[in-house]
């Protein structure tokens, strides 16, 4: 993801030229339909949608600290249009007002979107001239999963550095302080680098005014949705309760039934032509069933559609990898599109499960998570969810222990408008983010084998040698 800093007063003039994009396209419309039979809308469509379109935005992280993808931020204009559009039409439908002109609408709506995308092309472009820096520092002794895992990702524009550093080794340490990290806008310490030099880094770093970054654990993370508190004279932080309140609990309930009923209405046609497609592509059954736990640990019986041939597990249970051969080939793009998950809107009826929330693993798997995974039962203080936070933002492939840490971020900050968010980013999902991958055994060996890393080490602090050759001292590596 491109990620870029920016103040709250850049974000507010952003919103500004959002804002204005969509009344200025209402104008457009309005002169042009001037000239035709066709009838035109007023000031008050033109604030209500202006008004709309800026919320979803909002919802879309347009205003946030972090600039996203091109695609992605085009990807949401156009569902944000969409949205507007059968919003419009049910409004006009169920009240009786006559604000849906036809031809006025998709030309306000093409001009709007249109005129959006240009307008978050060119923010971006300008945006990325002045992309921050990422100094990684890492330990040679045992190199940091994440850490490298950071310096593989090439999903963003930043410019990154990853730095290997040996702490038996003075001259780079004082390198490492004196110099590299003045040079960066964002410094990440890998959790494998020790708590002294770690300590040295961080007092570095705040005095010369950088950014710093480390590895999110339950405990830490907890801690960071606390709250400062002052009974005495000596601050404390208080820690959030996690989970839903009664209050909270009866309103996502009734949440969940209306939006489950109502989509479920009108999408049985698609779930129609996908059933008879699954039918068409392999022998077998369109549904299937597969345990799963929910809240307390509550087994319950999944409904999907089937996106793998009958005897996929003939073996025994095991996780789905990159390039599954198990994969039918309309599973393959039920999977990329999270359209075997449609049936579980029964499950959500039933009560099994809600729209939003930690996603339900299968108890074989849950089992040995909760046995090796620190705090990993957390994550059942809560009832599954169809989609949720790790299901927006990480993958089939990611890591229990990451699992557990952003469904603890969704259970410290959960409220009605968190869930129509990670809804709304799932929508987006379908089309730009392909949360189906499998766990991909090439890079899972990149990011386990140290010795691809050490090899990299050699070049590390090569401006330790360029510097003191300068001065005519001879560097000798440790290696």
């Amino acid at each position: 993801m491109n990620q870029y800093t920016k103040s709250k007063t850049l974000n507010f003039y952003i919103a500004l030229v959002d804002a204005a994009i969509v009344l200025f396209s209402h104008l457009l419309v309005n002169y042009i339909i001037s000239f035709t039979p066709y009838a035109q809308a007023g000031w008050i469509t033109a604030i209500l949608h202006t008004a709309a379109t800026i919320f979803l935005y909002h919802m879309y992280d347009f205003y946030t600290y972090v600039e996203d993808t091109k695609a992605n931020n085009i990807t949401s204009i156009m569902i944000t249009s969409t949205i507007l559009i059968i919003a419009k039409v049910f409004v006009c439908l169920f009240t009786g007002m006559k604000y849906f002109y036809p031809i006025y609408t998709i030309m306000m709506f093409v001009f709007a979107s249109l005129f959006s995308i240009i307008w978050r092309v060119v923010i971006s472009a300008i945006l990325n001239k002045n992309r921050r820096s990422v100094l990684i520092v890492d330990s040679i002794d045992v190199p940091s999963r994440l850490a490298r895992k950071l310096k593989y990702s090439d999903d963003h524009n930043e410019r990154t550095r990853y730095c290997l550093v040996d702490e038996s080794n003075k001259r780079e340490i004082n390198y490492l302080l004196e110099n590299l990290i003045a040079k960066y806008d964002v410094i990440f310490i890998s959790p494998h680098i020790s708590p002294e030099l770690t300590m040295d880094i961080s007092y570095k770093a705040m005095f010369l005014k950088k950014r710093m970054q480390k590895e999110a654990i339950t405990t830490n993370a907890a801690f960071y949705f606390g709250k400062l508190r002052n009974p005495t004279d000596t601050p404390i932080i208080e820690l959030p309760l996690l989970g839903l309140n009664k209050r909270q609990k009866i309103v996502k309930r009734i949440f969940d039934l209306v939006v489950s009923l109502v989509l479920l209405l009108i999408i049985s046609p698609i779930m129609l032509i996908i059933a008879i497609l699954i039918k068409l592509d392999s022998p077998g059954p369109v549904f299937y069933q597969q345990e799963r736990y929910t809240i307390n640990k509550k087994i319950f019986n999944i409904y999907k559609f089937r996106t793998m041939v009958v005897d996929a597990e003939k073996n025994g249970a095991q996780l789905q990898t990159k390039n599954d051969t198990r994969i039918t080939r309309v599973g393959s793009i039920l999977r990329k599109t999270h359209l075997d998950e449609l049936p579980q809107l029964i499950n959500v009826i039933k009560g099994d499960m809600s729209l939003v929330g930690p996603r339900p693993e299968r108890p074989i798997f849950a089992d040995e998570f909760c046995e090796k995974v620190v705090d990993y039962e957390l994550r059942y203080l809560e009832k599954a969810g169809i989609t949720g936070y790790s299901h927006v933002y990480g993958y089939y492939s990611t890591r229990a222990s990451d699992r557990i840490i952003m469904d603890l971020i969704y259970m410290a900050n959960y409220s009605f408008y968190f869930d129509i968010k990670l809804m709304l980013m799932t929508v987006r999902q379908v089309f730009v983010h392909d949360g189906a991958a499998g766990i991909d055994i090439e890079m899972e060996d990149s990011l386990n084998i140290r010795e691809k890393e050490l090899e990299r080490y050699k070049i590390s602090f090569k401006e330790i040698e360029e510097a003191e050759n300068e001065k005519g001292i001879s560097y000798h590596s440790v290696l």
